[in-house]
This record gives structure tokens, sequence and C-alpha cells, in this order.
């Protein structure tokens, strides 16, 4: 299956990530197949399979809670210097109270690293795309539209493309909405050319990176 849409989908053009849940035989798939792709194992299902880890062994909610925040730690770092340096603390600090679980991260999660944390997967431009549920959350509209299991190709096609429609006039109505009127903290120059052109949403991120790019810059020490 996964070669078929290696073939039909994509055929030239290969994707330059691809985020996936925590199904270890998908990713030696994807690894086999799109051997240009960088794949990207979800955070938030690695962090899940974790925390149930945790909960099964029954720690106590204050373990559980720091040892959590010390995995999040090992997992966001931004190099991977910083990586083996945190991971160590981790093991040292849960080697006793949470020996189980630290065996399992080393098992099950350890091995694949360079797919989830945060020191390889910035090499690539993931645009912080780091989770599978956008991916879901389509899954999920395109269930609702189809509705049962048993309907043709046919039927399929025909509820995609109606779904497909209907999103198209939300966003075109919502984007109408938001031309009628703005937020004056854009009513200066350095908006002029976006205003009632973009979404509000669009507009706060650049807002964002305004006040970023005023703020003075920090010293080195």
């Amino acid at each position: 299956m996964v070669k078929c849409i290696r073939r039909f989908v994509y055929n030239s053009c290969l994707p330059k990530i691809l985020v996936v849940d925590q199904e270890l035989a998908l990713i030696n798939t994807l690894k086999a197949i799109f051997l240009e792709s960088t794949i990207i194992v979800c955070v938030w299902h690695i962090q899940q399979k974790v925390l149930a880890k945790c909960k099964a062994i029954r720690l106590t909610d204050e373990v559980k809670d720091e040892l959590m925040r010390s995995w999040n730690d090992v997992v966001e770092v931004p190099t991977e210097e910083l990586f083996y340096s945190r991971l160590c603390n981790l093991e040292t600090k849960f080697n006793t109270s949470a020996k189980e679980v630290v065996t399992h991260l080393y098992n099950h999660w350890l091995p694949n690293k360079e797919h989830f944390v945060h020191a390889w997967t910035d090499k690539c431009l993931h645009l912080g795309e780091l989770a599978s549920s956008r991916s879901e959350g389509g899954h999920f509209t395109i269930k609702s539209w189809i509705k049962m299991s048993t309907s043709d190709l046919q039927v399929v096609v025909d509820r995609i493309e109606l779904a497909l429609e209907q999103q198209y006039c939300d966003v075109y109505q919502t984007l109408a909405s938001e031309r009628q009127s703005t937020y004056h903290i854009y009513n200066t120059k350095l908006y002029s050319q976006l205003v009632r052109k973009v979404s509000k949403y669009a507009l706060a991120l650049v807002h964002e990176q305004y006040n970023l790019a005023i703020q003075p810059l920090q010293p080195n020490h």
C-alpha cells in the first residue's frame, strides 16, 4: 500500500517530511520507501505512551509529573550534546524510583530518537508540524461526511468533494467577515498592505514577529 502511495500520489514530487504516529512497523516501511523524506514521529502519541507506562506501574503523582517534565526537557533540547546530558540526568534521577519507565524509554523510543527529538527533527523545515493531530482532524472530518464504511468508491469521492466545497465556503465566509473590520493596532502604515486582505490570525502572527524584532538585543556575556 505504501508503495502504491509513493508511486501514484507523490510520483516524482516526494514530501520533505512525513509525520506519523508511534507505529514502529510503519516507520520502518516509510524509511525503506521514502528514502529522501524526513520521518517525524508524533510527539503527542509518544508522550501518551510514556504517561500510560507511568500509570501502569503506579508511580506516585509527584514522581510521574517530575519524570514527564524531565522527559519533555530531553525531547525539546536544541542540540545533540544537550540531549545526551539531559538524558544522563534523567537516568540518574529516576533509575531507582522509576526504573521500569527508564528501561521503557531506552527500549522503545530512544532507538528512534532522530524522529522526534528536536535536536534532530529541527534540522529539517517542518514549520512546527511535530504532531499528527492535523491529519487526524482531517481524517475525522472525511469520516463524518462519508458516514458509512460500506459505501462504494463513487459515493466516497462525491462526499469528499462536498466536504471540500463546504470547507471552501466556510473559509471564504470567515475571511469575508474579517475584512469588514480590524483591530485598531493594525491601523498603521506597517500593515496597510495587509489589513482586510489577510485573516486576523495571520495579522496576529506578523504582529508577534514585529514585537520580537523591535526588542533590544541582549548583550553577549
